[in-house]
């Protein structure tokens, strides 16, 4: 499908991929980003995402996301919990990655409501978030 829509598709096979038995993995390049996402299938029927970027994370590619990169220091992930409590936002599940201690991290935030335009703008206005975004899968 991606090759009828003119997207250059490469397929590598190798003995020793990560840890994964089957690893799928999307990556482009642009002249503004370049992103690669990696996945796989648990017991021939669960999805993962396993990798964002260069952070380890783990996932199903449903619902509704909040998703930052901050500096990983003490603190971080309960104020971003507080804003989302604050405005009567469940979490329903958490990945965290790290490029090491006090170094930049990703969080992937899984909740049961949408966020809101105003929500995501407190999240983008703590010290120390690089980038936040929503995404609904």
């Amino acid at each position: 499908m991606a090759q009828s829509l003119g997207v250059r598709v490469s397929e590598k096979k190798e003995a020793d991929v990560e840890t994964y038995t089957n690893l799928f993995t999307i990556s482009y390049k642009t002249d503004v980003e370049e992103r690669s996402f990696a996945g796989t299938v648990f017991g021939g029927k669960y999805l993962k995402i396993v990798r964002l970027d260069r952070y380890y994370v783990e996932g199903s590619p449903d619902g509704t996301f909040l998703y930052y990169t901050n500096i990983d220091r003490p603190g971080m992930l309960a104020k971003v919990g507080t804003i989302l409590a604050d405005a009567g936002i469940n979490i329903a599940g958490l990945s965290l990655g790290r490029t090491g201690a006090g170094e930049r991290a990703l969080t992937v935030v899984s909740v049961d409501n949408p966020i809101p335009d105003s929500v995501l703008q407190k999240v983008q206005a703590l010290d120390g978030v690089f980038h936040a975004k929503v995404v609904m899968l």
